[in-house]
């Protein structure tokens, strides 16, 4: 018999999961792969995509090839529900998708996405299936040459809102454009969980490429073409870009597993439920039991990925002794600017240059380049990488 693998989401832990299965074939594993789309937009690329620097296939990966490539199937549809009892997982269109080991890589919405109020006028930047819309949104505000100025606002004052804003500033900037920028952040702060330092950089590289900066105050609601915030004052909008903090992509509380105070899934070391073996959870999914406060970043994501990896495959053969992930204490933080310099945080390291732009860059590349290949994880050669 074979087992039956199903990964929920086409996040960058599963993209990782399923080009390892390419390069190591398990015919005792039956792979199945369910997501909303057929592409999986990285997200440390979005910025500079948004900036006209990247095209859509630079930032992309086909789901459907890499699961072929793997030997999965993949299904195109969104993840509604978990049956834990009959091991299935409900879809949207109603299908029903067996599973004996089930791994949860459903990423995470904006908060306050589904609000009424946003939904209608406001273009939420995560998940980043709209990232075409927003990018044509920006370029026409841009290019208009009407007489009056034109707006914007980004909701959002964390790490994805600071660089939306660098990519808004950079449009204007390249079409010379009568437009403002402006980010409005609830907390006292932009970057929170980043060092003061850091915190000031993004500031005053925000103020100097254009982008006015308020913090303290609250997005009371959206109406049509307006703005209304908590200190009682009103101001068109002709774009609201919605990047707040995370929350769950799908509620999962009538699976009945645990979930902590903001309804992700709590996992092991071994990144299982902590109630249920049979289901894993990676990404912003999931909190770690022993490090719950470990950022929704990507970084650990792509962290995660070979142990979720080795303890789905030893899962599944009964192998004994499964890897434990440990979030690491620090890691190279690179903020893109978009106009060729990059905001670097690494350990005591705080600075922002050119060179940290090349190395984003490079970094950016290559890691794409693992998934993008007419065949993933082939060389140019056809010769496959240790």
């Amino acid at each position: 018999m074979r087992t039956r693998v199903l990964l929920a989401g086409a996040g960058h832990a599963h993209l990782e999961v399923l080009r390892r299965c390419g390069l190591t074939p398990h015919p005792d594993l039956e792979i199945t792969v369910v997501s909303p789309g057929t592409t999986h937009v990285y997200s440390g690329m979005v910025p500079g995509y948004l900036a006209g620097l990247y095209s859509f296939e630079e930032v992309s990966v086909e789901i459907e090839k890499i699961s072929r490539y793997a030997g999965a199937r993949f299904v195109s549809d969104c993840v509604s529900a978990i049956d834990r009892a009959r091991r299935v997982v409900v879809t949207a269109s109603g299908d029903e998708l067996a599973y004996d080991l089930l791994s949860l890589n459903l990423g995470s919405r904006a908060l306050g996405a589904n609000q009424t109020d946003v939904l209608q006028n406001a273009m939420v930047a995560k998940p980043f299936h709209r990232v075409h819309e927003i990018r044509a949104r920006l370029e026409s505000l841009a290019k208009d040459r009407s007489s009056s100025e034109r707006s914007i606002w980004i909701v959002g004052g964390g790490a994805a809102g600071v660089e939306l804003a660098f990519a808004a500033a950079a449009v204007v900037k390249r079409h010379a454009a009568r437009c403002t920028v402006r980010l409005v952040e609830s907390g006292e702060c932009l970057l929170r969980g980043y060092e003061p330092g850091i915190q000031q950089l993004a500031q005053a590289t925000l103020k100097q490429r254009g982008v006015e900066v308020r913090l303290g105050v609250k997005v009371t609601t959206l109406s049509e073409q307006r703005v209304h915030l908590g200190d009682n004052t009103s101001h068109s909008a002709d774009l609201v870009l919605w990047i707040t903090g995370p929350e769950p992509s799908i509620s999962l509380a009538a699976s009945g597993l645990q979930l902590d105070r903001r309804g992700f899934v709590l996992v092991r070391d071994t990144l299982q439920s902590v109630d249920d073996e049979r289901i894993f959870a990676v990404g912003d999914t999931a909190t770690l039991e022993h490090a719950p406060e470990t950022p929704k970043a990507g970084v650990y994501a792509v962290r995660q990925s070979p142990v979720l990896y080795n303890n789905l495959v030893a899962t599944a053969k009964a192998i004994r002794g499964l890897q434990r992930f440990h979030p690491q204490a620090s890691y190279l933080s690179l903020l893109n600017c978009c106009d060729g310099t990059a905001i670097l945080r690494y350990k005591w390291l705080k600075l922002r240059a050119g060179w940290a732009w090349t190395l984003k860059d490079r970094i950016d590349r290559r890691f794409m380049r693992r998934y993008q290949l007419p065949d993933p994880g082939l060389g140019t050669n056809g010769a496959r990488p240790r």
